[in-house]
């Protein structure tokens, strides 16, 4: 019975070693991850109305909703590439945006009054004026800029 006592309290050790080192890696990772907000682009947030309206030939713009659970996962990521270049735009949801299903059709149009998104998260691609790309989701966008 005293054999038994001793290992109980040298196994309740260990378990709190395991866990405090645990949780000390937790928070050196935690404190080395960016939390980015998109306060910190400010410069590059368009109106709904403004897509079509930027004075660069070429450049994408990004749909998000700031509750949406898709959009959230990638925030830190858009938001990094946004910081480190110029030819990205953020336009957040607001009670302008059209909703349709095939985003197909919108592909070659360049006036506002045709366009729509099918969800959130969504990107576009602008060139000379007109879209020439329309990708929605987390995957397909990460596909078009980051690969």
């Amino acid at each position: 019975m005293k054999k038994l006592m001793l290992v109980f309290p040298i196994l309740l050790l260990s378990s709190c070693s395991i866990y405090e080192s645990t949780e000390q890696s937790f928070l050196s990772s935690e404190e080395v991850s960016i939390n980015h907000e998109y306060d910190e682009i400010v410069n590059q947030k368009l109106l709904w109305n403004d897509i079509f309206s930027v004075a660069k030939p070429t450049y994408f713009v990004y749909f998000y909703s700031l509750v949406c659970q898709n959009c959230n996962s990638i925030k830190n990521e858009i938001i990094e590439y946004g910081l480190n270049n110029d030819d990205i735009y953020f336009v957040q949801d607001s009670k302008e945006f059209v909703f349709g299903n095939d985003i197909t059709k919108t592909i070659g149009i360049s006036d506002i009054s045709f366009f729509f998104i099918s969800g959130f998260p969504t990107l576009i691609e602008i060139d000379n004026a007109i879209l020439v790309n329309h990708v929605v989701g987390v995957n397909n966008i990460r596909k078009t800029l980051f690969l």
